[in-house]
Formats: structure tokens, sequence, C-alpha cells
């Protein structure tokens, strides 16, 4: 039943998730709220101390930061699989450390091959809003379609991944494959 409800709760959020071009806040609340349901259908490896409630559920954002205080409504006194959020904003890949989320910016784009490298093998969720972000190797990607937000999934890279995405996020999302180097 719980499953069934957050299943239901999922799609409702696909159905309704229309944008306007220049609802650029309220285009970041919905993705925070996609990424706060994520974390509902994510399983971490409880590996590095991950099933260790008293270590803080770490959100990264590298490069400016687009959610100007969004994530932090949504956050704000929520536990993420039973641990409290921390919010970092980071400005530099070497400070890429201990997140179970890194949100990486277009602003990156020219050191994405960089980032992909130093997060693989890693349990870090890594999302964006950039295109070709996730062929170049980023998880889960935004995109508007006919002013809605969707997502994409790259499956290749989520399969070798430490991290266990729901059939759920999969089954709503446009699946992409990895630019063959």
């Amino acid at each position: 039943m719980k499953k069934a409800l957050s299943l239901l709760v999922f799609s409702m959020l696909l159905i309704f998730c229309k944008v306007g071009h220049s609802q650029t806040s309220s285009e970041y609340l919905m993705k925070a709220a996609f990424i706060e349901r994520f974390t509902r259908f994510t399983t971490w490896p409880n590996s590095n101390g991950f099933s260790d409630n008293s270590r803080p559920f770490i959100i990264s954002v590298l490069g400016d930061n687009p959610f100007d205080g969004v994530l932090i409504r949504v956050f704000l006194d929520h536990k993420v699989k039973n641990k409290n959020v921390e919010l970092r904003y980071l400005s530099d890949i070497n400070q890429i450390k201990d997140c179970s989320i890194l949100f990486i910016t277009s602003k990156m784009s020219p050191k994405i091959s960089q980032i992909i490298r130093k997060t693989q093998n890693k349990p870090i969720l890594t999302i964006s809003d950039t295109p070709g972000f996730c062929e170049a190797g980023v998880l889960v990607n935004f995109f508007l379609l006919n002013n809605k937000l969707r997502f994409e999934v790259n499956q290749t890279k989520a399969s070798n991944s430490t991290l266990k995405l729901s059939h759920l996020i999969l089954q709503h999302a446009k699946i992409i494959e990895p630019k063959q180097k």
C-alpha cells in the first residue's frame, strides 16, 4: 500500500509539473521536490558509514546555486533515510566529498569529465539540468518538454553505480545511453 501511494505521488508530480519559461523559481521548486522524491526511490549502500544515522545526508550543489533557498525550504526539518539533511554549496570540484547527492550546474560544463571521474564508483547520486550531461555520465538530468519538467537517466551508469534506482524512477525517465569514447 505504501509503495502504491508513493507511486501515485510520484506520478502526480510528473503530470502536474508544468513549467513556464519565466517561472525559474517554480521550476527549481519542482526540481527540489523531484530531488526529495529521488531520495525515497534510491538506495545507497551501507558502506562508508551510510547506515550511521548520526551522520548527515549531504546534498551538494556544485557551481552557481540556481535554487536560491528552495532546497532549504524543501529539506528544512526533513530527514532522508532517517538522517538530518545538510546542504553544501561548492565552487570547486576538489570540494566534492561525503555527499549523497551532487547537483551539478551548467557552469561546470568545462569540467564535467573530471567531475564524472571524481564521482564514479562512489555512492553519489549525480543530478543536473544541463543538456548533454546525462550522456557524459551524470545519472539523472532534468529537461523541459512542452513546458513540462521531465528527467532522463543514464541507465548504463546507473546500472554500474553502487546506488540502486527504483524501477519507479526508471519507469518515468527517458533512458539515455552514454556517449561512446
